[in-house]
């Protein structure tokens, strides 16, 4: 596209007339802006948190299924010692 071209497709827009808002309205508008932007995480935080409440979950897990394996002999000295403390 040559540079003639890119210039008669553009020209219309210098016809249009800027528009003044109230200094109310722009302040409501970046108040907004702002609040949407500080009460969202990034991708990465996103990432990170999902990351960490998995591995939680799956060490508390593997704790369960742990006690499952001890014998009953092991978990009532292990009931006992904890009682008497």
């Amino acid at each position: 596209m040559s540079q003639n071209k890119l210039y008669d497709f553009l020209n219309p827009l210098n016809t249009v007339e800027k528009v003044e808002i109230t200094p109310f309205l722009f302040s409501k508008i970046e108040q907004k802006i702002s609040f949407i932007r500080e009460n969202t995480i990034s991708k990465n935080m996103g990432w990170t948190w999902i990351t960490s409440v998995s591995l939680i979950v799956l060490f508390n897990l593997f704790i369960i299924t742990q006690s499952s394996w001890l014998s009953k002999e092991k978990k009532q000295s292990f009931a006992i010692t904890t009682n008497t403390k």
